[in-house]
C-alpha cells in the first residue's frame, strides 16, 4: 500500500506540474475558449431567432450580455467540466479518492511550501479568474452592482463550482478556492466601481464645459 500511495502521488505531481506549465495552461484556456465560443454561438442563434422580439437590446448591451456570457461558459468548462471525460458517479469519485479541505488557509500554505510558482498559480489563478465576475457583472446586471449582493453571488458562484467539481470527480473540494474566489470577485467589483468614478467625473467635467 505504502508503494502504491508513493507511486499514486508521484503521478499527482507530475501532472499538476504538466497543467501548470504554459503549454498545460495555454490547453486549458483554448478548451475553454471553443466552449464559450460555441455557447455564445448558440445563445447569439437563439437571440436573432426568438430572444430579439421579446426582450430587444441594444449594440452595446449585447455585446456585454455575450461577453458575460463567454466568460460564464469558459468559467464552468475550465473549472468543472474541463476534459469532458468526468461522469457524475459516486465510483469514479471513490476511486479517484477526491480530497476536500475545510481549513481555512490550509492549501495556501501547502501550495508555499512547494514553491512559488505553485503558490502563486493557485492564489492569483483563482482571484483573477473571478475579477471578471465583479468587473463584468454589474454592467450586466444591475442587481450585481450593490456591495453584498456582488460579494454573496461570487461566494454562490464559487460554491456551486465546488459542488459540480465534487458532483463530477473533477477537482478537489477547497473552502480556500471559495475565499480566493470571493476576493477576486470584491477586488473585480472595485474595479468597475473605479472605472464608473473616473467616467461619471468624465461626464460632469464635459458637461460643465
Amino acid at each position: 500500500r505504502l508503494v502504491r500511495r508513493k507511486i499514486k502521488n508521484k503521478r499527482e505531481r507530475a501532472k499538476r506540474d504538466r497543467n501548470m506549465c504554459a503549454s498545460g495552461i495555454l490547453l486549458y484556456c483554448t478548451r475553454a475558449a471553443v466552449f464559450a465560443a460555441a455557447v455564445c454561438a448558440l445563445w447569439a442563434l437563439w437571440y436573432a431567432l426568438r430572444g430579439r422580439k421579446k426582450a430587444p437590446l441594444g449594440r452595446r448591451a449585447f455585446w456585454l450580455r455575450l461577453l458575460w456570457l463567454f466568460y460564464l461558459a469558459a468559467l464552468v468548462q475550465i473549472t468543472v467540466l474541463r476534459s469532458g471525460r468526468e461522469a457524475c458517479s459516486f465510483w469514479l469519485r471513490a476511486q479517484r479518492g477526491i480530497r476536500m479541505n475545510l481549513r481555512p488557509s490550509f492549501t495556501i500554505r501547502l501550495e508555499w511550501r512547494a514553491g512559488l510558482w505553485p503558490s502563486c498559480y493557485n492564489v492569483f489563478g483563482h482571484i483573477g479568474w473571478f475579477m471578471p465576475f465583479g468587473l463584468l457583472g454589474p454592467a450586466v446586471r444591475p442587481r450585481l452592482r450593490g456591495f453584498w449582493c456582488a460579494v454573496f453571488s461570487g461566494a454562490l458562484l464559487s460554491t456551486a463550482i465546488e459542488l459540480g467539481q465534487f458532483a463530477l470527480a473533477s477537482g478537489s473540494v477547497d473552502v480556500d478556492d471559495i475565499l480566493l474566489n470571493t476576493l477576486g470577485a470584491l477586488l473585480g467589483w472595485l474595479l468597475w466601481r473605479g472605472i464608473r468614478a473616473v467616467r461619471q467625473k468624465s461626464r460632469s467635467r464635459r458637461a460643465a464645459e
